[in-house]
């Protein structure tokens, strides 16, 4: 849909900055602020859109939702794992009790480390996906050239019905090779 299209950089500048955020609520509430007062610093220190996400949660909160409803909220409005994993860990910290700065430290690292992983992965499968660009172009830039060079050579393959079947095998059998490169070069991380 157009709308997620336009929001996916939205979305990856977010998750870029999540990680720094965290370390800022944690450093808040190791200072000895509230939990309120940390996101209050977040929407007056953080860039945007963080800093616009935040600031609905303390409305929310403010309009009498509880903190980790809100949270989840904005974890369902932006389709984020990571923000996810976040109000997770608050919810069980709620319950269960412990050091919040000490869990959004951990989740912090944790999302760093996966993401330094997901670029590894990334410049590692780099020469996969070139080499299924490069397949995937030359029957077209040889069938252009062909075309140039000889075109009676190649014309057999459009107009007669042994040709035109020939193409169209040929077209599906490329598409199970882009299907079957994509799996192949595609990591979960």
């Amino acid at each position: 849909c157009p709308y997620c299209h336009s929001f996916a950089p939205i979305l990856k500048r977010f998750e870029e900055q999540f990680p720094e955020i965290l370390h800022l609520i944690a450093a808040s509430l190791e200072s000895g602020a509230s939990v309120m007062r940390a996101l209050e610093l977040v929407v007056e220190e953080a860039d945007e859109p963080t800093a616009s996400e935040f600031g609905r949660v303390l409305a929310a909160t403010r309009m009498g939702d509880e903190l980790s409803d809100a949270l989840a909220t904005m974890s369902a409005r932006l389709g984020s794992r990571d923000v996810d994993w976040t109000v997770q860990a608050i919810g069980v910290q709620q319950r269960t009790g412990g050091r919040l700065a000490d869990i959004l430290r951990i989740v912090a690292r944790t999302m760093r480390s996966r993401s330094e992983v997901k670029r590894e992965v990334d410049a590692l499968t780099v020469e996969g996906r070139l080499s299924g660009l490069i397949l995937g172009a030359l029957p077209f830039f040889i069938t252009a050239v062909m075309l140039v060079i000889s075109p009676d050579y190649i014309k057999p393959l459009f107009h007669e019905t042994v040709g035109i079947l020939m193409i169209s095998a040929a077209g599906a059998l490329m598409l199970v090779g882009f299907v079957w490169m994509r799996r192949v070069i595609r990591v979960e991380v």
